[in-house]
């Protein structure tokens, strides 16, 4: 059998049924909804933030002693504001997205909370006869929707707001509260979306240089001497000069054979292999004109300290202050040009002649003491004690940093309270002319055309001497001293100096008194002059080899020592979180958190006042308001939830909701009444 029925406008109740039997009390449920709304809003947010500090804190890379990484391109940066953590970027990366997501998805949980405020407030103004604070049906429409938690209903609203005041009254308290909340929490969401995006844009994956302790077992970069080494000369005899005899220093460094010319340095192939950067022990580094010794080839990826011995040598070029002249011209044959004798200027008590620098076959310089060549005008300027060899230099030194008061004996004079020596070497180079043409000259001249009026030489303050070379004279000073040197990313640098413990400097200087770094000297010397461009690079280059030969006497002998401090350096890959954005975020998921426990401390509250609040709270609903508008309005009077508005939900004959036909060819809400659920055959189910 057909159902019948009876069309009726929405807005008038049908015929009446029987009367539904009424049940005492109100709407419940709502510390439920209320716990379930705050559940929902804060434990998402807190354990995201949680979720990230963990991770990022627990994994986070020691950067105490580390303090840059590596880029892609293998150079340094600083390490910057930034959180480096042993995790996935990825992951961290999406984890963080998740507050984005999360936030926008607890919008209306937020508003559900905050209905509860505007539920009082909206039924006490009701009370109260208050009808200029309440709203529109229009309002009433927009107010639903904003606390139902759509952005839609945002624009809605400040379209209403803004827009002409002829087609709006004034705009109720509560729909105000609710619209500023809803702005506030739409505006919070897009700082965290911003966060978000900052952090992923910051957040990357990089090399990261980290420091671990390390003991590595048979790693001595360190430098030092032996207790025989560092055991009192013997003095059999005091020295002239007032000094201790150094040539003996416990047989330390100098290997003695059965007669003196037999005499030699101990190890003497380290010594060879050391002064010509070709040892694979040791090697001499150099940090701001100090010389020192260390191991040969440290590990890049292991930063430490260590001690060891350094030589500082500082020359200057005072040929010109000694008076020495260049064979040039008409004066190239006469011998008496290659005198010297050095004046207060160049701070030197030395006087001789070049010619008198190489000695003859038995080992000793040639006797310039007369007429020589049919040459009256020439003679020899003696009383020097210059310590010479095969090669055309000697060194002269000296008892006082003045340099007046010449040491005459090898090996004695020197005091080693004061370990610093001072020396001048005089010398005489067989570059010719052509060679300076080359190197000063690119356009060239014969020798035949040099005359007086032009020195090849004069631009490095030395002389040109017959052959063509050059003859100078250096103004010395070294100092030894004992350094902490340490390596850091495979740099040297020097930490600290200290003068040397007692006879500490005595192998060194008795190694560098002999002539067994004569030849690494005479290169040194080679290559400072045709490098140099000018007097101080002479010196400087020459003051270096000095160095460097001074260190490589005693190096055959050193005894390694452990480093002081070992640091590892891993480069390990990491993410790179940077930690502005980072904790932006944090803080902003907290605020979102703490605006649920306000919203929650505020539902509580009013919820505690009086049990109406529910009531009220869910007639801001579209749920009530549809079934306001089409179930008997009696069941609202005793229903305990939202459900029970509507006669279904109660088991109960219920209506029907059609889409009329209005006159224009509108449509409009028809409600339908089925008049028996027996006669027609529609039984509730």
């Amino acid at each position: 059998m057909g159902a019948q029925g009876q069309e009726l406008d929405g807005r008038h109740p049908g015929p009446k049924s029987d009367p539904l039997p009424r049940r005492k009390g109100i709407m419940n449920g709502a510390n439920l909804e209320i716990g379930l709304a705050s559940a929902t809003l804060l434990i998402p947010m807190l354990a995201l933030s949680a979720i990230l500090i963990t991770l990022v804190f627990s994994h986070q890379m020691p950067n105490n002693n580390s303090t840059y990484t590596i880029t892609g391109n293998g150079t340094a940066e600083s390490l910057g504001a930034a959180y480096y953590v042993d995790y996935s970027a990825t992951t961290l990366v999406y984890i963080a997205s998740l507050s984005s997501t999360v936030a926008t998805l607890l919008l209306s949980a937020a508003m559900v909370l905050f209905s509860y405020f505007l539920a009082s407030k909206f039924a006490k103004q009701s009370d109260n006869g208050e009808h200029h604070q309440l709203p529109s049906p229009y309002q009433l429409e927009l107010l639903i929707r904003i606390i139902d938690g759509r952005l839609m209903a945002l624009w809605s609203y400040l379209l209403y707001l803004f827009g002409s005041k002829q087609k709006r009254i004034r705009v109720p308290p509560v729909l105000l509260q609710a619209s500023a909340l809803m702005i506030a929490l739409v505006i919070l969401v897009g700082l965290i979306n911003l966060a978000d995006l900052w952090l992923h844009l910051g957040t990357k994956s990089v090399q990261y240089l980290a420091m671990r302790p390390s003991s590595p077992y048979g790693f001595t970069p360190g430098r030092g001497l032996s207790p025989s080494c560092l055991s009192n000369p013997r003095r059999d005899t005091p020295t002239p000069d007032g000094g201790i005899d150094v040539s003996n220093p416990a047989d330390c460094i100098i290997f003695r054979g059965d007669a003196a010319k037999h005499t030699t340095l101990a190890n003497h192939s380290e010594f060879i292999r050391t002064a010509g950067n070709q040892s694979d022990v040791n090697q001499v580094f150099f940090d701001n004109g100090l010389a020192v010794l260390g191991p040969y080839n440290p590990r890049p990826d292991w930063d430490f300290e260590a001690t060891s011995f350094g030589s500082r040598t500082s020359c200057r070029v005072v040929t010109s202050e000694c008076g020495a002249k260049s064979n040039t011209g008409a004066q190239v044959f006469y011998h008496w040009v290659s005198n010297y004798k050095c004046n207060d200027t160049a701070g030197l008590n030395l006087t001789g002649n070049f010619l008198a620098l190489m000695p003859d076959e038995s080992g000793m310089p040639p006797e310039l003491t007369g007429a020589q060549n049919g040459d009256p005008e020439w003679q020899t300027q003696t009383g020097n004690s210059l310590q010479l060899s095969q090669y055309d230099m000697g060194f002269q030194y000296f008892q006082d940093s003045a340099k007046q008061q010449q040491i005459k004996v090898v090996y004695s004079g020197f005091r080693p309270d004061t370990p610093q020596l001072n020396w001048a070497v005089v010398f005489k180079l067989h570059l010719n002319v052509a060679f300076w043409n080359e190197k000063n000259n690119p356009s060239g001249f014969p020798i035949e055309n040099v005359t007086g009026e032009l020195d090849p030489w004069a631009s490095l303050n030395l002389a040109y001497n017959m052959e063509g070379g050059a003859n100078g004279i250096l103004s010395c000073q070294t100092n030894i001293s004992e350094v902490l040197y340490q390596f850091v990313n495979g740099t040297f640098h020097v930490k600290d100096t200290r003068p040397p413990r007692e006879n500490a400097s005595i192998p060194f200087v008795s190694g560098i008194f002999g002539d067994w770094a004569y030849e690494q000297l005479h290169q040194g010397l080679q290559l400072a002059v045709v490098s140099a461009t000018n007097p101080d690079d002479l010196a400087a280059g020459f003051a270096s080899a000095y160095d460097q030969a001074v260190l490589s006497v005693p190096a055959g002998v050193m005894q390694p020592l452990p480093a002081l401090n070992v640091t590892r350096r891993v480069v390990t890959q990491v993410a790179r979180v940077p930690i502005a954005p980072f904790f932006t975020l944090i803080l902003l998921n907290l605020l979102f958190a703490f605006i649920g426990v306000i919203l929650t401390v505020m539902a509580a509250s009013v919820l505690s006042r009086g049990q109406s609040v529910k009531d009220a709270q869910a007639r801001l609903s579209v749920a009530a308001v549809v079934a306001e508008s089409f179930e008997n309005p009696a069941l609202g009077d005793d229903a305990r939830n939202t459900d029970e508005l509507y006669a279904e939900r109660r088991g109960k004959v219920t209506r029907r909701v059609a889409l009329g036909k209005t006159e224009n060819g509108g449509r409009r809400f028809k409600q339908i009444v089925i008049k028996s659920s027996e006669e027609s055959g529609e039984l509730l189910r």
